[in-house]
This record gives C-alpha cells, structure tokens and sequence, in this order.
C-alpha cells in the first residue's frame, strides 16, 4: 500500500478534497489529506527531528506508531533535498527569518531592527530590479502572434486573379 500511496502522493498531493473523493475511496483521501498535513508541518519545522514527526502526526490524527511511520517514509521521499542544502529551502528560511525579525521588532517598538529587517528582506528578494522577461524555449519570437493576441492575414493564392497580366 505505501508504494501505492507514494505514486498517489506525488501525483496528487495537492489536488483538492472533492477532486480526491473523486478520485479516490476514502481511507485514501484521508491518508492523502493526513500526508499533506504532515508535508507542509515539516516545511514550518525542518529541523524537527523523526521522534517529534512521529509525535505530532500521531496527536493531530491519532493514528497508531506503525502508521506515522509510514507517513514519514512518504513525507522524506517527497522532500529528498529537504535536509541537504537546497537552495530553495534556504532562501525560503531566510525570509522566514527576516520576516520573524521584522515581526519581533515591530512588537518591541524598535524601528532601527525593522529598517534593517526591510532592507535585508528587500536586498535579498531583489524588489528594486524588475523581473526578467521569460526566455522562450521553443526557439520562436517572443512576439508571435500568439501571445500578442493578433492573427495572421490568411495567404491563400488566386490562380483565377489576373495579377496586372502575370500569369
């Protein structure tokens, strides 16, 4: 069952509910919806450790050691570069951290620690540069007619149209 579950959970993870029911019988969808849960507690809580997985998934859906077990094989496959350096993650924990700071200086009154906080968080997201313009993978103009939203003038040829005696 827990390959089954994994390929569902790679697929579907975050398909909604009714989709899922849909999809899905029921002790699937809960499995799913409990993984999802679980998935995005790690996220909030990377250096968490396997014990306080396994805690905190058999308190918010009381399921039995064997079966947080297995939730935790399936999150860990999920997020294979979650634990080593991925980029992503980190730039994702930097604002989070950034965003704490400006939070506990905004509590305390302390406008010196909240410009610092901004300006960092404005720094790294680069928020004073404009966005790049998306590449084209295709190898075609960036400005074909599809995405300017205009038609090409249809080039059919006329043979019974005399063309000024050109035949």
């Amino acid at each position: 069952m827990m390959q089954n579950t994994l390929e569902i959970a790679q697929k579907d993870l975050f398909t909604n509910k009714d989709e899922l029911q849909k999809l899905y019988t029921p002790l699937v969808v809960e499995r799913i919806l409990r993984i999802r849960d679980m998935y995005n507690w790690l996220l909030s809580y990377p250096e968490s450790k396997d014990r306080q997985f396994i805690d905190e998934d058999m308190s918010r859906h009381s399921v039995v050691k064997s079966i947080a077990y297995s939730d935790l094989a399936i999150v860990k496959t999920l997020l294979p570069n979650l634990t080593k350096n991925s980029r992503d993650f980190h730039r994702w924990r930097f604002n989070q951290m950034i965003l704490a700071t400006y939070q506990m200086a905004q509590a305390r009154k302390d406008t010196k620690t909240m410009e610092r906080a901004a300006s960092s968080y404005a720094k790294y997201n680069r928020v004073d540069q404009e966005d790049e313009i998306e590449h084209r993978t295709d190898g075609t103009d960036a400005f074909d007619t599809l995405y300017i939203g205009a038609e090409k003038f249809p080039q059919t040829f006329d043979e019974s149209f005399n063309y000024g005696g050109v035949n």
